[in-house]
């Protein structure tokens, strides 16, 4: 067998800014990488296949998860010790089975030496994950697997975008710390979808990307709060969502709302520039640094040390 000593691999994970549910029907939808949160995949050769995950899953269904990896790839299941490592909150809309997938493939592909393009590999992490949530639009794992921002259509692909800088240092996560299942979130959804609807969502969606690239903060934020209007018109709110929603408008965010499938999970918050330290501070108070996440660690950093170096002072 033609096969490396070890092989680890890593995927993001990701928000959806715009778009979510009514990607299931035709609807375009927005969604960017989040590079502070992460899952990694160590494969190391074993006496059997062995997988280790720190998550409630059943471990017949983990047998089963790998098993159909192993089938995407075109490779016989061979023992392996598969260990897994994740930082992304299960069940809260940021793309951990999205991240596991991609991850696991990418790891199996590397260590049994098998060539993957990026398109290849979000297409078989897509179906992969269909095994957690049932028949997927593709567009966690296209978004995970490319680590860009992209504009997602189900059934057209994506494409990739440029938006300025202060638009994604001001987007930050609230995790409400409940769960939900997808395919429960998505069922409860989908009789509230009309022609009607569906076209707001598509302006919505279109709009929200203009925005995005011209760097218009005010009109992406009131783009934000009317997909969150229209979202808890499909029963998707919780009374811990709406509460953080509406926490962050009253500190002066320009936009709030649900991301992901709902039921709980987390709430995007679009910051005002011009007060993002203190809101950020609010925002950490409030929630807990443990369940505020920033679009982009990198960016959202100054922020954040701004604010540490303010209550050291």
């Amino acid at each position: 067998m033609n096969a490396s000593p070890y092989s680890q691999a890593t995927a993001c994970g990701k928000a959806i800014i715009v778009g979510e549910h009514a990607v299931l029907y035709g609807v375009p939808a927005i969604a960017v990488p989040v590079f502070g949160i992460g899952t990694s995949v160590l494969i190391e050769p074993s006496d059997s296949l062995l997988l280790i995950y720190e998550d409630d899953i059943n471990p017949s269904f983990l047998v089963g998860f790998v098993e159909k990896a192993f089938l995407l790839l075109e490779h016989k299941p061979y023992p392996v010790k598969i260990t897994c490592d994740s930082t992304i909150p299960a069940s809260a809309g940021l793309g951990a089975s999205a991240a596991l997938c991609t991850a696991l493939l990418k790891a199996l592909s590397q260590f049994f030496k098998i060539h993957l393009t990026q398109l290849s590999l979000c297409e078989k992490a897509m179906v992969l994950e269909g095994y957690f949530h049932g028949k997927s639009s593709g567009l966690d794992t296209t978004v995970v697997g490319r680590r860009e921002a992209v504009f997602f259509t189900m059934g057209q692909g994506a494409s990739s975008f440029y938006a300025p800088a202060h638009i994604y240092e001001h987007l930050v996560l609230v995790n409400s710390g409940e769960k939900a299942s997808t395919k429960a979130m998505i069922a409860k959804a989908k009789p509230h979808f009309s022609p009607q609807n569906l076209e707001e969502f598509n302006r919505i969606s279109h709009q929200a990307l203009d925005s995005m690239r011209c760097g218009d903060i005010l009109r992406f934020g009131c783009l934000l709060n009317d997909a969150d209007a229209r979202l808890s018109e499909l029963g998707l709110m919780t009374p811990r969502l709406r509460l953080i929603c509406k926490t962050a408008r009253e500190l002066g965010a320009v936009g709030a709302k649900l991301t992901g499938k709902g039921g709980g999970g987390c709430a995007l918050i679009l910051l005002d520039p011009r007060l993002a330290l203190n809101q950020y501070a609010a925002l950490v108070k409030i929630w807990g640094n443990e369940n505020v996440y920033p679009i982009q660690e990198s960016l959202s950093l100054a922020i954040a040390s701004r604010w540490r170096e303010s209550v050291k002072d």
